[in-house]
């Protein structure tokens, strides 16, 4: 019997020199805006909005903002800036 093999690629870059520190973590969601950074993929506007309902009823939010990207590109700088200036909390949010 032939032996099979299989190879693995590794599509990572290579790690940065320097250190981030991580944001502080918020206490309670409770009155906080939340920021949405959604990669613009088939169903993720039926996800976050699951999860916008679910911020805002039971973890009490003020409000949830969504900002869509186009896939596979970075998000614009305005984008990212607008998130931090109007944002308690972001997260990266996908689709499929």
């Amino acid at each position: 019997m032939q032996e099979q093999q299989l190879i693995v690629l590794d599509p990572t870059e290579q790690p940065r020199p320097g250190t981030f520190p991580l944001a502080q973590r918020l206490g309670s969601l409770e009155g906080k805006v939340i920021g949405c950074l959604w990669n613009s993929k088939p169903h993720g506007d039926r996800v976050l909005k699951l999860l916008s309902d679910r911020l805002l009823d039971k973890y009490g939010a003020k409000s949830v903002h969504v900002q869509k990207v186009i896939i596979g590109s970075r998000a614009p700088r305005e984008v990212l800036d607008n998130l931090i200036s109007n944002c308690d909390a972001v997260i990266a949010a996908l689709g499929d």
